[in-house]
C-alpha cells in the first residue's frame, strides 16, 4: 500500500483532510481514510502522484481507495486514474468517487518494469471535491507452487504467510 502520508506521495494544492467514523468494527455507519488522513481537491487542474517503487518486473494490479463518508454524494463523480511508465501513459480510468468508498476500486491490471519510474497521478475532472488517499500494489508472481524461496522482501503494510509441512 502506497498511502498518501507516504515520501512517495506528492500533491500540490491538495487539502489534508480526515474522514474517519472512529469505528473500527463492521456495523454501519462506519468510513476511514487508509492511514492517519487523506488529501482533497475541487481543482480540475491540480494533480496527486504517488511513486510506485516497482521492485520486479511481473503484472501488477493497482487499486484506489478513498473513504466512504457521509460528504461522499457530493464528490466527484468523475476521477481519472493514470498509470504512467517513464512518463508514458499506459492506462487510464474514470472513477466515481460518489461511490464505493472504504474498499479497493481497481485502476489497472498492466505489466511494469523494475527499472522504469512509474507512477498513479489522480486528476479530478469535476469542480467537486475529490479524494487521494492510498494504492494497493499487488504483483501477480506468487510463491504458492511449493518450490523454495531465497528470500522475500516485504514492505510495510505487506504479509506474508508461511506453512511448515
Amino acid at each position: 500500500v502506497v498511502d498518501d502520508s507516504s515520501a512517495a506521495f506528492m500533491a500540490r494544492n491538495w487539502e489534508s483532510k480526515a474522514y474517519d467514523s472512529g469505528q473500527g468494527v463492521d456495523k454501519a455507519p462506519w468510513y476511514h481514510d487508509w492511514g492517519s488522513g487523506c488529501h482533497q481537491s475541487s481543482s480540475t487542474v491540480d494533480t496527486a502522484v504517488w511513486d510506485l517503487g516497482i521492485r520486479a518486473d511481473d503484472t501488477y494490479t493497482l487499486d484506489a481507495w478513498w473513504p466512504a463518508a457521509p460528504s461522499s454524494s457530493g464528490w466527484s463523480s468523475e476521477v481519472r486514474y493514470e498509470v504512467i511508465e517513464n512518463g508514458v501513459v499506459l492506462s487510464s480510468i474514470v472513477l466515481d468517487q460518489t461511490k464505493n468508498g472504504d474498499t479497493w476500486n481497481r485502476i489497472a491490471s498492466i505489466p511494469l518494469a523494475r527499472a522504469a519510474e512509474v507512477k498513479v497521478r489522480v486528476t479530478n475532472l469535476q469542480a467537486k471535491p475529490a479524494i487521494a488517499d492510498a494504492i494497493l500494489v499487488q504483483s501477480m508472481a506468487r510463491f504458492n507452487d511449493g518450490s523454495d524461496a531465497v528470500s522475500v522482501e516485504l514492505d510495510a503494510y505487506d504479509a506474508i504467510i508461511l506453512l511448515n509441512h
